[in-house]
This record gives structure tokens, C-alpha cells and sequence, in this order.
């Protein structure tokens, strides 16, 4: 205390000054620290907030991704389906032209063997009427002749020759 008194303080001022920096310190405590700590306190709450939010929408984010990846491949899959169900079909149309052609053409090939059969048959039937004409013809010069038999053994070994020949 001599102390004090020498340095010209009294100790009373001291302890008034020490009470009123108590005194202080309680009003700054009640008045700024506090509301101080609830504003950071709100801050961090709403940072907190804010954060979470943003995991959400992350997660949010990654479930709509994952999503639009699997509809994605799914569209891709059925795209390819699609495109090979195409092909088949086109393969199946492509088989069935391809017989239908052949059809026609094994009908038109039986139409025409028919209709060269039936050519055929009138040929051997007109050759058939020109050599019973022939022999009608030479049956009647033989008449209208009267040849003797050897002629007409000549004639008949003609007309065999002429009919042999005609086949």
C-alpha cells in the first residue's frame, strides 16, 4: 500500500476502478457478448442449414443423374431392340420375296414346259395329218395309175421311208 500512496494513488480508487471494470465487464457481457454469441449462434445454424440443404440437393442431384443414366441405357437397349427386331423383320420380308420369286418363276418354267408340251403335240398331231394326206395322195395316184406290183412295193417302201423320216 505505501505503494500505492507513493505512486499517488488511493487505494479506494483503485477498488472503485476494479468494481467498475467488474461492473463493466457484466454489462458488456450482458449487453454485447451475448447477443453477440446468439448472432453467431444463428450464423452457424444457418450455415448448418445451408450445408445440409446442399447435401440434400447434392444427393438429390445425383439420384435424378442416376436416373437419367439408367432411362438412358434403357432407351439405348430398346433402340437397339428396336433396330434388331428391324433387321429380322427386313430379313424375314427379304426371305419371303425371295421365295415368292421363286414360285413365279417354277410357275412360269411349268407354264412353259406345258406350253411347249402342247406345241410339241400339235406338231407330232400336224405331221401325223401331213402324212396321212401324203398316203391319202399317193393311195389315189396308185389308184388312178394302175400300176403293177412292183411299183407298188416301190411305193410302199417310200412312203414307210417318208413316214419314218417325218417321226
Amino acid at each position: 500500500m505505501e505503494l500505492i500512496e507513493k505512486l499517488g494513488l488511493s487505494w479506494k480508487i483503485i477498488l472503485a476502478n476494479v468494481v467498475t471494470f467488474f461492473i463493466f465487464l457484466l454489462l458488456l457481457r450482458k449487453v454485447l457478448y451475448r447477443p453477440v454469441l446468439n448472432i453467431l449462434e444463428k450464423r452457424r445454424k444457418k450455415i448448418e442449414k445451408s450445408l445440409k440443404e446442399a447435401d440434400k440437393i447434392s444427393q438429390k442431384l445425383q439420384r435424378t443423374e442416376q436416373k437419367v443414366n439408367k432411362r438412358l441405357t434403357q432407351s439405348k437397349k430398346e433402340a437397339m431392340d428396336i433396330i434388331e427386331q428391324a433387321k429380322d423383320q427386313a430379313q424375314k420380308e427379304k426371305q419371303l420375296i425371295k421365295e415368292q420369286a421363286q414360285e413365279q418363276a417354277e410357275q412360269i418354267r411349268e407354264k412353259t414346259a406345258k406350253e411347249l408340251k402342247k406345241e410339241k403335240q400339235n406338231l407330232v398331231n400336224e405331221a401325223k395329218k401331213e402324212i396321212v394326206e401324203i398316203a391319202v395322195q399317193l393311195s389315189e395316184k396308185l389308184i388312178k395309175r394302175k400300176i403293177e406290183s412292183k411299183d407298188y412295193e416301190k411305193l410302199n417302201k417310200e412312203f414307210v421311208e417318208i413316214v419314218k423320216d417325218n417321226k
